[in-house]
């Protein structure tokens, strides 16, 4: 199970609790590692808040890591496009309902 090639969402969670699980012990040495893959299984999950704060994370430990600040970015922009769809999908929503407020308006006034 490669958890940055599955497209299950099962397999990534998956990933995740692993990772965590090796990341709380204290004999293991790849915990930049395993905070970096973190931040990108949570970030495939559309969890952007929690993988940028394992990014963020990472940058206050090595601030000019390019790699990470390119997950930063990354997550960042992919947080700003769900957002836009989120304000799209609600103003459409509120069309429909406006539409058929109006329509019921005009069918009762007949």
């Amino acid at each position: 199970m490669n958890m940055q090639i599955s497209r299950y969402p099962a397999d990534i969670q998956r990933g995740i609790v692993l990772l965590e699980e090796l990341y709380k012990r204290p004999d293991e040495g790849g915990n930049r590692d395993f905070i970096y893959y973190l931040a990108i299984g949570n970030a495939r999950l559309k969890e952007y808040e929690v993988a940028l704060k394992y990014a963020q994370g990472l940058l206050r430990v090595e601030p000019s890591n390019r790699q990470v600040l390119q997950l930063e970015k990354c997550i960042k922009k992919k947080m700003e496009k769900d957002a836009l769809k989120g304000a799209a999908i609600a103003g459409g929503a509120i069309l429909g309902l406006g539409a058929l407020v109006g329509l019921g308006v005009a069918l009762t006034r007949k």
